[in-house]
């Protein structure tokens, strides 16, 4: 009886460190919401040339994968490469950087050129070509140059795997847009 409980535990144990293995191979739930796909950083790779190979700047990969723009990559290194900015939007120095949870979008936006604009706040199923937004409200500008907002996701795009989500300026033409994955 006990080289059966024995043998039982043994083999239980045994597959909780291959499953814990297992998901450790996967990138973090914070990280794979904003990511395109992944890098894992090569002897000789700088920021530049990580930069310069996904056509963004390194302050974008920085802020992807929760780094300051000074830190520099280390060999082994997974990165999460961001989704590359609009060509087209009207401001090309507007950033915005989306964090998802189940339940909520927090926007992070930079580089306006209205300090005093009411951002309007919509997201949809990025499988959507046109329409079916849900408005999901509005974000005064301050006067500091970083702004942040928390949304909660409706209930409808809950089981919805990739989300677009578009800022726009209520006054001008100024509007970026973010598909990220929701985990």
């Amino acid at each position: 009886m006990k080289t059966n409980r024995f043998t039982l535990l043994r083999h239980t144990l045994a597959i909780l460190i291959v499953l814990s293995m297992l998901l450790g191979a996967f990138p973090r739930p914070a990280l794979a919401a904003t990511c395109e796909s992944y890098y894992t950083v090569k002897s000789g790779d700088t920021k530049t040339s990580i930069a310069k190979k996904f056509g963004l700047d390194w302050s974008d990969i920085a802020d992807a994968n929760d780094m300051d723009n000074s830190d520099k990559p280390k060999v082994g290194d997974r990165l999460c490469i961001p989704f590359k900015d609009d060509e087209d939007q009207a401001n090309p120095n507007m950033r915005l950087r989306v964090g998802v949870t189940h339940t909520a979008l927090t926007l992070t936006i930079t580089g306006m050129s209205d300090k005093k604009a009411v951002f309007i706040v919509r997201v949809r199923d990025a499988r959507v070509g046109i329409g079916g937004f849900y408005k999901l409200g509005r974000m005064k500008a301050k006067k500091s140059s970083t702004n942040k907002a928390t949304f909660a996701i409706p209930k409808e795009l809950n089981k919805i795997l990739y989300l677009q989500v578009c800022v726009k300026n209520s006054s001008t033409d100024e509007m970026i847009c973010r598909t990220v994955l929701h985990p």
